[in-house]
């Protein structure tokens, strides 16, 4: 006799979609968060260069910073020799860049880097450079070369954008590594973008 082939009903075609429904709507999160990993890595690779760029600046021009602000986005141009990099100013997240006159993804304090008064401002000003944050992540259509962490919390929220990479951001800093945090973490219970202010900007 020959043996008849049953065939799925609808019900367990329904049972098999939910199921596979869930599980998608389960690992899909986790796939986007893996992905953001990888480019959170490649964007801090990206900024520990810039600091390390920075660092050879310094060596070249009596230990002192370039001074942002001056002329927008100076600070560029002048570091652009330290590195071979392509777009090594550009995070692989930052979806904005080319929009409204936002143009690169990384922004000095200006505490750090002087702009509030156009003051040339050296590595031996600052009395904890590895506390001390030097470059942050912009935030949307973010326009102008520098960041102001002395507006407070609110307002650098605003210029910044702290969540970028599951929740936090990076952070280079004045001695030239790079790490991850949220804003408030830089921000309580030390603010490490205004806690060693140079002397000259007090």
């Amino acid at each position: 006799m020959r043996r008849r082939h049953r065939g799925f009903t609808l019900i367990e075609l329904l049972v098999v979609i939910a199921v596979i429904a869930i599980l998608a709507a389960i690992l899909f999160p986790v796939f986007a968060r893996a992905r953001e990993a990888g480019r959170q890595t490649s964007c801090m690779s990206n900024m520990r260069q810039v600091g390390i760029s920075f660092q050879l600046y310094m060596d070249d021009w009596d230990e002192t910073l370039p001074v942002m602000g001056h002329v927008q986005w100076d600070w560029v141009q002048r570091i652009a020799k330290y590195h071979n990099t392509k777009n090594i100013h550009i995070c692989p997240s930052d979806d904005d860049i080319g929009t409204n006159g936002h143009r690169y993804s990384y922004v000095p304090s200006c505490e750090s880097g002087g702009c509030r008064n156009l003051t040339p401002i050296t590595r031996s000003d600052f009395t904890d450079p590895s506390s001390t944050i030097l470059i942050a992540e912009a935030g949307r259509n973010h326009r102008t070369d520098h960041y102001h962490p002395d507006r407070g919390y609110a307002y650098v929220r605003q210029e910044l954008l702290p969540h970028r990479h599951n929740g936090k951001s990076n952070w280079t800093f004045v001695d030239g590594h790079a790490k991850s945090y949220t804003l408030d973490q830089t921000w309580r219970p030390v603010n490490l973008h205004l806690v060693n202010r140079p002397a000259s900007l007090r």
